[in-house]
């Protein structure tokens, strides 16, 4: 399955959803699936970013999230994350959101 996840903090920001949208993703690319990450967070590696399983995505232009987002069989925003399921919604693809806080 084609997944987009998104994350507006992610690695290297230190946080509950940075480590969380980790974990998922690297499970979700260990069962076979195939992964996006999209962040709001600036890379500090980008040699890490290329060594990962799943291709991120760091501050995309808006044409090219809402391309991810039309491939994608199912979008996760982890965290609230309204900049990727709003626009998943309108374009009709499959989308569901983490909540971990209050």
């Amino acid at each position: 399955m084609r997944i987009l996840l998104y994350s507006h903090a992610f690695l290297p920001s230190l946080g509950g959803i940075e480590r969380s949208s980790q974990l998922l993703a690297e499970a979700l690319c260990a069962s076979g699936h195939q992964l996006d990450l999209v962040t709001a967070t600036p890379a500090a590696d980008p040699a890490w970013d290329r060594a990962q399983p799943y291709r991120i995505w760091r501050r995309p232009p808006l044409p090219r999230l809402l391309d991810l987002i039309a491939r994608a069989e199912v979008v996760h925003g982890n965290g609230a994350s309204l900049p990727a399921v709003l626009p998943a919604l309108l374009l009709r693809r499959p989308a569901l959101w983490t909540h971990q806080a209050w």
